[in-house]
């Protein structure tokens, strides 16, 4: 990564930008977190990017300041502006600003909205009807090229037209057609449930360690690239579930998904499952990531409804909203712990009477 040379700040300390008039926050790119903001900056889009917000790195925005910031041209001129690409509880919004580094290695920046910021975001929600559309085509467009990566995958892993040769590959080929069935089912179910991303539930018999096993399993070469540990502490027995298969898969995969983009190298994400006395079933993913704030676990525990009207809590866009929505449809409820610095656990308990031939679980 190129040096930069020391900047002038544009504030000294985080503390003055309580005095800008302008939306302005600082940015730690390594935490991918608001260090601190401006009291317009506070107030822009509702609150979404407070002081102590967890950003998605995934974000095209944040991608951009981490490349220009590895280059040296953040600070290419105080005066330039460029156009940031972020996830907001609005959806995606286009921030014209300018970004400034605050420190040697360019790894906390400055970004000052341009003047209109303000009017932009407000207009970036679009209508109710044409995004209800736009997903609707997204979904018939995806839906032609998945099922075939579906096809393709279940000839190689049945191994139709002779051996793989290699039993990882064989592995990897399961996962590829598993992966993109349920990428399929997904889009399915938009396409024929209208405005609900999840389409309706059709509750079965579901084996809940069988879909540990699978999700694990297709989350892990991505984990390796991360070096994070995945493991799994599973309670005795194979519990099942009535609950809709789609779902709980996709609920474990948006927690896996969010535990390692928060998990640094050398971490640990953990699958559990355990029995609660009273006989229900606790599915938990637990991290040692960067954890969460207060503010942010709170937001998502208040809204009441599903992913469209949740704060984009973590950073994580539709992410947790989308788990806690699933998890309520299923007769579940969603639970968050996170101690300051020591990572973060989500839970999904599932009610006695989810379970399918289960005794009580002992006091």
């Amino acid at each position: 990564m190129s040096s930069l040379p020391q900047p002038a700040p544009l504030v000294p300390v985080e503390a003055d930008l309580n005095r800008l008039a302008e939306a302005a926050w600082i940015i730690d790119l390594d935490a991918s977190r608001v260090i601190a903001a401006s009291p317009a900056g506070r107030a822009l889009w509702s609150g979404a990017l407070r002081d102590g917000t967890t950003l998605d790195r995934a974000m095209p925005g944040m991608q951009d300041m981490m490349r220009l910031a590895g280059s040296g041209e953040c600070g290419a001129g105080p005066g330039e502006e460029r156009t940031l690409l972020l996830w907001a509880a609005q959806g995606l919004v286009r921030l014209r600003c300018r970004c400034r580094p605050l420190d040697r290695d360019g790894r906390k920046v400055l970004v000052v909205a341009a003047a209109d910021a303000s009017d932009a975001a407000a207009s970036a929600a679009p209508d109710a009807a044409t995004g209800d559309r736009a997903r609707a085509t997204l979904a018939h467009e995806l839906r032609t090229p998945l099922s075939a990566i579906a096809a393709l995958a279940e000839v190689m892993k049945d191994e139709r037209l002779g051996p793989m040769g290699n039993t990882r590959y064989l592995g990897y080929a399961s996962d590829i057609h598993d992966s993109a069935r349920h990428a399929l089912s997904v889009l399915v179910a938009m396409l024929e449930g209208g405005t609900g991303c999840q389409g309706a539930q059709e509750p079965a018999e579901t084996d809940v360690h069988g879909t540990v096993s699978r999700c694990l399993s297709a989350m892990r070469e991505l984990a390796g690239q991360a070096s994070v540990r995945l493991q799994s502490e599973l309670a005795p027995g194979r519990p099942r579930l009535a609950a809709d298969r789609r779902s709980l898969m996709q609920i474990l995969l948006n927690l896996l998904s969010n535990a390692l983009k928060f998990t640094p190298q050398g971490g640990v994400v953990t699958v559990a499952t355990r029995r609660e006395p009273g006989g229900g079933l606790v599915l938990s993913v637990t991290d040692t990531g960067t954890g969460m704030h207060r503010d942010e676990i709170e937001r998502l525990q208040a809204e009441d409804d599903g992913p469209g009207r949740a704060a984009a809590a973590r950073g994580s866009g539709y992410g947790l909203p989308l788990v806690k929505a699933l998890a309520r449809e299923s007769g579940a409820r969603l639970e968050i712990a996170s101690p300051p610095g020591q990572g973060t656990r989500v839970s999904i308990v599932f009610p006695r009477d989810r379970l399918i031939g289960a005794e009580p679980a002992p006091a």
